[in-house]
């Protein structure tokens, strides 16, 4: 708290005074800090992005890239059952995802929706990202002795991937691929700002 000139008290952050804006019309909402001087608050830091990635501004937003700003995509995925079980990690069948992004071809997918390489002795800094090894044949999760395996960059314990129709810095050209806009079986941008909807991760 700090005291106002008006004689009245004040929430502040790091001794600077804390305003609401009257022109956000939804929550969450980050429009504010697009004006001149005005800068969001933000509480608690996203966790460590790997070596490289960081926010590539597009038209719409803000997505989260990599070093050359090639849009990273997340892959989610329920069961169509009863039990709507998880279908999206590598550990699951992946005959949902290959019929989204491949026809059911594990080539196809991976040269539509070609995995996030690690480098070489990659490591990461946050909990949420981890290498892991993925077998390219099958799309699953590789045995730790394989000689073929990727080394890739996974979220949450699911791969993340780039989109082979993206050409430029900042495209997002596969957000929402697949059912119901990407939400029920399908790939979406790995969004850190979306002005023109839900998406933020």
């Amino acid at each position: 708290m700090i005291d106002h000139p008006t004689g009245i008290k004040q929430w502040a952050f790091r001794g600077q005074p804390v305003y609401t804006r009257l022109g956000d019309t939804k929550r969450p909402s980050l429009e504010g800090g697009d004006i001149s001087g005005w800068h969001n608050v933000y509480v608690t830091k996203p966790p460590a992005y790997p070596k490289g990635f960081g926010p590539q501004d597009m038209q719409s937003g803000i997505v989260l890239a990599d070093a050359k700003g090639r849009t990273i995509y997340t892959y989610q995925c329920m069961d169509d059952s009863v039990d709507q079980l998880q279908c999206d990690l590598p550990t699951a069948p992946q005959v949902y995802r290959l019929s989204v992004s491949g026809r059911g071809d594990q080539a196809m997918s991976m040269k539509n929706f070609p995995y996030v390489i690690a480098e070489k002795g990659a490591t990461s800094a946050s909990r949420m990202w981890q290498v892991m090894a993925i077998d390219p044949k099958t799309g699953k999760k590789a045995a730790a002795d394989q000689p073929d395996a990727l080394n890739v960059w996974a979220y949450r314990g699911r791969p993340v991937y780039h989109c082979a129709r993206d050409k430029n810095a900042g495209d997002a050209e596969c957000d929402a691929w697949g059912e119901f806009y990407g939400w029920r079986n399908g790939y979406k941008a790995f969004w850190l700002r979306d002005d023109y909807g839900d998406n933020d991760e």
